[in-house]
């Protein structure tokens, strides 16, 4: 990008340098007002869309953070690992197909998902990140590299010699094994805000492949494909569903397994376990795990009872998940002071086009020691929920906290002044579920009326499980049945 004054009689930038080789001052008068003028007519436009900010890929480790005396402005979406497109080769692997290197093409890496990692620390007051984040996990067993094979009884390597060795395919294998392909690490402290938006992919964002999007016709900028084979927006495994006078457990079926999976299970992150012997060494495997592949119906569609938005992993020391952009559009011109503030007038989405207006946020692995999440709430059909599968670090061997102190700021369009929330202690059908949490996450909640000038503390309600015919659950009296919210055994 070249920003400078213009030679009025040329009509061209002027030149940086001079006849006399010095820099030329023309080329930098008024240059703030230049700067500001760029700036407005490059995030005023009205098709500017929200786009990535950091990509790692193929074995990559990209570390962003800010400092004690600098903070970070990042807008847009943050991606660890993809799904390799045609064309991809490598010589210390191969893709499932087997397709090896023939003298001109290295071999056939198309479909596969290699490791890569980004380590991203917001620690600043002033820092934000606006934008959704995004691992992409091995899903299913031809997503894996593979080493060696047989065919024909003969074993055969993929290991190029000549561009190659067994030894560097020995380490880099060990790597993958370490991992369930990309990894974020998202650390938050200390009042920075992190603000993920409603244009949220799933869990795998295959964003190379042409089949992902479905831009045809009036949809519009960046419309998924919800026939995309991979596409994943589900909440947790083993879900308990309400289902007439009880509950059903449900996302628990995988593609190639005709029986339900182990009742315990929450999410794909504790596949990494096996990995390690009786005291906690990595062993090297004999083949990379990868995450199920959830069942489509007959259309190509996902079957899984699904959330909004959510992220695999999550750090917060101090810090603040602001799901305001959620219910909002985000507008690429607004000042960085100014993000997560309602504008006058602003559509806020009550509801969605099939009247649903809950929106659930789901962190699958959150650490840390305390942290804010500021959610819409209006009434028990109109909310944000928190979704936190468990405590659990990004990284293998990092000490967890035993417990997470989780406060919720609530907000509407008007919260604190002229639309409190009416929540009748005597009626359990009015309560506002703002979180499915374990028990060692304390949950608290306040909210602001407008110009902090009104101050609200919430008392929090933690629903008790208790012993029915089917065993520890929710039960009729409690308001989780009485409202029928899902839960898990876990939660």
């Amino acid at each position: 990008v070249t920003v400078g004054n213009v030679d009025p009689q040329t009509g061209k930038p002027e030149n940086l340098f001079n006849d006399a080789g010095e820099l030329n001052a023309a080329a930098f008068k008024n240059m703030n007002q230049q700067i500001e003028d760029y700036l407005e007519a490059a995030t005023d436009l009205a098709d500017q869309h929200l786009r990535g900010s950091i990509l790692a890929a193929n074995g990559s480790d990209i570390t962003v953070k800010d400092t004690a005396d600098g903070w970070l402005d990042i807008r847009g979406d943050v991606v660890a690992a993809v799904k390799n497109g045609d064309g991809s080769g490598s010589n210390t692997f191969v893709a499932s197909d087997h397709v090896l290197n023939d003298g001109t093409h290295a071999n056939h890496m198309s479909g596969t998902v290699t490791r890569a990692t980004v380590n991203l620390t917001l620690s600043h007051q002033n820092s934000t990140l606006v934008g959704n984040v995004y691992e992409r996990h091995r899903v299913g067993a031809d997503e894996a590299v593979q080493t060696s094979w047989t065919e024909n009884g003969t074993l055969k390597n993929a290991a190029d010699n000549d561009q190659s060795f067994r030894e560097w395919q020995t380490h880099q294998y060990e790597e993958e094994s370490k991992t369930l392909g990309g990894t974020v690490d998202l650390r938050i402290s200390n009042g920075a805000v992190w603000y993920p938006t409603k244009d949220w992919k799933g869990w795998n964002y295959d964003f190379l492949y042409e089949g992902f999007f479905n831009e045809t016709g009036d949809n519009a900028y960046g419309t998924v494909n919800e026939a995309y084979a991979f596409l994943d927006t589900s909440d947790q495994y083993n879900l308990h569903v309400k289902d007439g006078d009880g509950y059903k457990v449900v996302n628990n079926m995988i593609v190639g397994s005709t029986n339900p999976i182990s009742a315990n299970k929450i999410n794909d992150l504790d596949l990494l376990d096996s990995y390690r012997d009786e005291e906690g060494k990595l062993t090297l495997p004999n083949s990379i795990e990868v995450a199920d592949e959830k069942l489509r119906d007959e259309n190509g569609h996902e079957t899984y009872t699904s959330v909004d938005a959510g992220v695999y992993h999550l750090t917060l020391n101090g810090g603040t998940v602001d799901l305001s952009y959620l219910r909002r559009d985000f507008l690429m011109s607004t000042a960085q002071e100014d993000l997560g503030v309602i504008r006058p007038g602003e559509a806020i989405e009550v509801e969605d086009v099939n009247g649903n207006g809950i929106k659930k946020f789901r962190v699958q692995a959150l650490n840390g020691s305390s942290g804010n999440f500021r959610i819409y709430a209006q009434d028990a059909k109109h909310h944000d929920l928190v979704i936190v599968d468990e405590l659990r670090s990004a990284q293998k061997g990092e000490s967890v906290s035993d417990s997470f102190n989780l406060n919720l700021v609530l907000w509407n369009d008007g919260i604190g002044d002229e639309h409190k929330l009416t929540v009748d202690p005597n009626n359990p059908l009015s309560y506002i579920q703002v979180a499915r949490v374990p028990d060692s996450v304390n949950v608290t909640a306040e909210s602001y009326g407008e110009g902090r000038t009104t101050y609200t503390v919430y008392r929090v309600v933690k629903d008790e499980k208790t012993e029915g015919k089917d065993g520890l659950g929710y039960y009729d009296g409690s308001y989780t049945y009485d409202q029928g919210l899902d839960w898990h055994d876990q939660n």
